[in-house]
């Protein structure tokens, strides 16, 4: 997996302003002044990259590609390369979100990383939905979005759903096995609410299918990054 180039990716959209991102540090001579580097190969230069009055969403592509080639590291042509981006209306209401894709296997797998969505006409900044996990992050066609974090013992879920160009928060779920409890087979389930709290499996159950529905996925048309707006 790729955690370098998508911890960079996180470090980039976090700062993000709406219609434009910062860098997450400056140049090491202080100027943050984004520079047009060309990139080899069937790389584009960030100058052919241009805003559109109509496409809200391209300065943000714009940006990123600017905020990335200004700095000095040597990976970042393979950095863009492994983006990529989704155009696909989340949340139902007739328009659109930018969904941003970042490759994390070796197989070239993608996994949604972050969420633009356009209000009032406006793109609103990036929401990252970046982990550090080696799990992919889950869209089901009823708007929730699903993230994994895992440890030794323990597996962690946690529902989002996006509604009116905004991530909110629905409930998180933990379950692992640990023999130093006193449940049957030393599993345990428990539920976010305020604090986590022990439930039964069937209650872990009922939860997960009111989150995800019918368990539909969405399978996203992802493209390379440097391909918007050709």
């Amino acid at each position: 997996m790729k955690k370098i180039h998508c911890a960079l990716f996180a470090c980039v959209l976090t700062a993000a302003l709406p219609l434009g991102l910062t860098a997450c540090g400056g140049e090491p001579n202080g100027n943050d002044t984004p520079t047009e580097t060309a990139a080899p190969g069937p790389y584009i230069t960030v100058a052919q990259i241009s805003p559109n009055e109509n496409d809200p969403y391209s300065s943000v592509v714009k940006e990123l590609y600017d905020e990335v080639l200004s700095h000095s590291i040597d990976m970042n042509y393979d950095f863009i390369s492994e983006q990529h981006f989704a155009l696909y209306d989340v949340d139902g209401n007739g328009v659109n979100e930018l969904l941003l894709g970042v490759e994390m296997w070796e197989d070239g797998e993608i996994t949604l990383h972050s969420i633009c969505a356009i209000q009032n006409g406006v793109a609103m900044k990036p929401i990252s939905l970046w982990t550090d996990d080696d799990s992919p992050v889950v869209l089901f066609d009823n708007a929730t979005i699903m993230t994994k974090r895992a440890s030794d013992n323990e597996r962690r879920i946690t529902y989002y759903r996006f509604e009116d160009g905004e991530l909110k928060y629905q409930t998180g779920l933990r379950y692992g096995d640990d023999y130093s409890l006193e449940y049957d087979d030393g599993e345990y389930y428990r539920r976010e609410s305020g604090e986590y709290i022990p439930i039964t499996k069937e209650e872990f159950d009922r939860v997960k299918q009111e989150m995800e529905g019918d368990g539909q996925v969405v399978e996203l048309d992802w493209k390379p990054l440097a391909e918007y707006g050709q």
